[in-house]
């Protein structure tokens, strides 16, 4: 069976990008819209070619419109971007975080990620979360996962994981 998967809009993390990455160049040079966060480097950093850890990205194909936006946080626990996605008369909302699994999840996580989906709660178009927050979900009774999990319940969102063996969510 030979199936054709066409992807209008793409969210990615953790993508070890620059703001001036070939990769995004050329999605942009193919048509493609790009709203990226590339993690910023330090000043030590900028002298080195060295990988750039982070970053966030989300890109649609020729015919989707991708309208960035700020929303209302500055958190410091994780990287995200957001953009709302139009095609024809439909459209929707996008964001993708990525939080570092090197550092620790704190209570400011909690508080900086509650903001996010506070603001994601007043918005009228549907919206569509994804990322990468390197919490272990599958350990049901952990403190934090019982966190994120009331946190996502309390704004009416359900999680979602990709089972790749069988390239279906469940």
């Amino acid at each position: 069976m030979n199936t054709t998967v066409s992807v209008d809009i793409l969210l990615l993390c953790e993508t070890w990008h620059d703001p001036d990455s070939v990769a995004i160049r050329r999605l942009r040079s193919d048509g493609y819209c790009v709203v990226e966060r590339a993690r910023p480097r330090t000043r030590r950093a900028d002298e080195t070619l060295g990988t750039n850890y982070g970053g966030v990205v989300i890109t649609a194909a020729p015919g989707v419109s991708l309208k960035p936006f700020d929303a209302g946080c500055q958190p410091t626990t994780f990287e995200y971007v957001a953009a709302r996605a139009t095609s024809g008369s439909s459209s929707c909302v996008a964001v993708v975080v990525y939080r570092p699994g090197s550092a620790a999840v704190t209570n400011a996580f909690f508080t900086e990620f509650a903001d996010l989906l506070d603001y994601l709660a007043t918005l009228v178009d549907p919206a569509v979360l994804a990322g990468d927050i390197n919490i272990r979900l599958e350990r049901v009774f952990e403190p934090n996962v019982v966190e994120f999990s009331e946190l996502l319940a309390d704004h009416g969102l359900t999680r979602r994981r990709c089972d790749a063996r069988r390239r279906r969510y469940a």
